[in-house]
């Protein structure tokens, strides 16, 4: 029942009952745990790092393990969990898929063969539409991955329906299976499967438009309304 926070390079845990942050080492780690991303689920918290990779929390125990660090120790800008399947983005050291039953890892870089390989080795957010496919933003462009191979999707002006700007800070599907990207300064691009093309939506000098053109989160709230974060309100 605790509200774990990523924020400013700290993790914070707020005891939700006492309506206090609490303080000291709440996690038994013997490092300074510098957290950049938060995934909860039924066997762990998964904690993602600026330095350390992926960190393992047990609430029943308050243990915690390193399960993956990705080389150069590059910071870990979201994370996605699939099945048995944990995917990592990195900032620099590309996408990377962790079995959590075979503790093995996967890379995916934009020099990897066989169809793996992504449009950047930056990569800032993860999402899996309704037919399965992840969907992976990075800061040149959106990569898809389906049946074990990526489509790249890069920003072009002179096709309609392209992405209106190739980098992609934040991913969102709704609850219609639309899939929400805000991108940086490119304003939000929408996907929804029966049109398959994106619909751009930008600031513009009327009342009822986006603040900004740098959208850096989403969140769906349970009546269906999308909450959209810019850089400006």
């Amino acid at each position: 029942g605790r509200l774990m926070v990523a924020g400013g390079g700290e993790l914070l845990v707020f005891d939700k009952a006492e309506m206090r942050f609490e303080e000291g080492n709440v996690l038994q780690y013997s490092g300074n745990i510098k957290a950049t991303e938060l995934l909860g689920d039924q066997e762990c918290v998964w904690i993602g790092t600026a330095a350390d990779g992926v960190l393992c929390w047990s609430p029943d125990n308050n243990g915690v393990r390193r399960i993956f660090a990705p080389k150069g120790g590059k910071l870990v800008q979201a994370m996605l969990r699939n099945g048995d399947q944990l995917w990592i983005a990195t900032e620099g050291d590309g996408l990377w898929m962790y079995d959590i039953k075979s503790n093995v890892s996967v890379a995916y870089h934009s020099t990897s063969a066989n169809g793996g390989s992504i449009n950047s080795n930056y990569v800032r957010s993860l999402a899996l539409d309704i037919y399965g496919r992840l969907w992976v933003g990075t800061d040149n462009g959106l990569s898809i991955l389906e049946n074990g191979v990526f489509q790249k999707i890069q920003s072009d002006p002179f096709l309609d329906g392209s992405l209106s700007q190739s980098s992609v800070r934040c991913i969102l599907r709704d609850n219609q299976g639309g899939m929400w990207l805000g991108t940086y300064f490119g304003g939000i691009n929408y996907w929804h499967p029966r049109m398959n093309r994106f619909h751009v939506i930008k600031r513009e000098p009327v009342a009822n438009s986006l603040n900004d053109n740098v959208v850096s989160c989403f969140a769906e709230d349970n009546q269906g309304f999308v909450w959209i974060g810019t850089n400006s309100g």
